[in-house]
């Protein structure tokens, strides 16, 4: 969310639309902390940062979705590869990697250059 109106008639369009959008959130939100984050918004009445910060907060590194994902994508780079059943290993490989960019993604952690492959 980072639209800036170039003229003074989609500026007047976008008051309108972020004084519906900040309504509709005031109404709709009802978790504690969804209400917390648009509250901190209404004196400006900028709905458009008020919506990224509850992506942020919803969506970003320490939202209980994103650990819930660090959690799976940790126990699957920990995982052997299973022996009961043919696997090549080049795609075995080439997984642990993406699964293992993904969760130094999502949990902002770094891997030391003296672990690295």
């Amino acid at each position: 969310p980072n639209y800036v109106p170039a003229t003074t008639d989609q500026q007047e369009l976008f008051d309108a639309q972020q004084a519906f959008f900040m309504t509709v959130m005031l109404n709709k939100i009802k978790t504690f902390k969804g209400k917390e984050i648009v509250n901190n918004h209404i004196a400006s009445g900028d709905a458009q940062a008020a919506w990224k910060d509850l992506v942020a907060h919803y969506r970003g590194a320490g939202s209980i979705i994103s650990k819930q994902r660090g959690d799976d994508l940790y126990e699957k780079i920990n995982t052997p590869i299973p022996s009961d059943k043919p696997v090549r290993l080049t795609a075995a490989i080439s997984q642990w990697e993406k699964d293992l960019s993904e969760y130094l993604a999502v949990t902002s952690k770094k891997l030391p250059s003296d672990e690295k492959l």
